[in-house]
């Protein structure tokens, strides 16, 4: 994705998507690598394991990256929303919640592909987008189904 940004959201630039690939690497060492166990939650859509996003291979080692993560990491859950599902309250949106536990209130960031990106921190915001998330998680498949789902597209290539 960050490669078929170049030279459309920024200028042509090596250096800029390194440091773009970089930075993500290293917030999912952070992340993933923290003294601090965090609970991690995702829900993707079916779309995001099959788009045409880099190359057949590059999709393909996504794929096995998710499920290399989720057999090393416990606090990993990951769910699949399949195409047909009818019912999503996200639809074309992505969004991230952010909780802290007992160290403060949670943020809501919703990102879109042109324009500004948006930060919640009131606590009507972010509980709307808390709604739609147990909503999501409601209509994917369970984490054992979405594994099985994962290898299945990753078998039929």
């Amino acid at each position: 994705m960050i490669d078929d940004g170049d030279g459309v959201w920024w200028q042509p630039s090596n250096a800029e998507l390194q440091e773009r690939v970089s930075f993500r690497l290293d917030r999912q060492e952070k992340t993933l690598g923290s003294a601090e166990p965090k609970t991690l939650r995702f829900v993707l859509t079916e779309d995001a394991l099959t788009g045409a996003v880099g190359s057949p291979a590059v999709m393909r080692e996504q794929r096995l990256h998710i499920l290399k993560l989720l057999e090393n990491n416990d606090n990993l859950t990951v769910q699949v929303l399949r195409s047909e599902t009818y019912g999503n309250p996200a639809r074309g949106g992505g969004m991230t919640i952010l909780g802290f536990g007992d160290k403060g209130s949670p943020i809501g960031f919703s990102s879109v592909v042109f324009g500004p990106s948006t930060y919640f921190d009131q606590d009507a915001d972010t509980a709307d987008q808390m709604r739609a998330f147990r909503r999501l998680q409601e209509l994917a498949l369970n984490q054992d189904d979405s594994v099985r789902l994962i290898r299945q597209i990753d078998e039929e290539g």
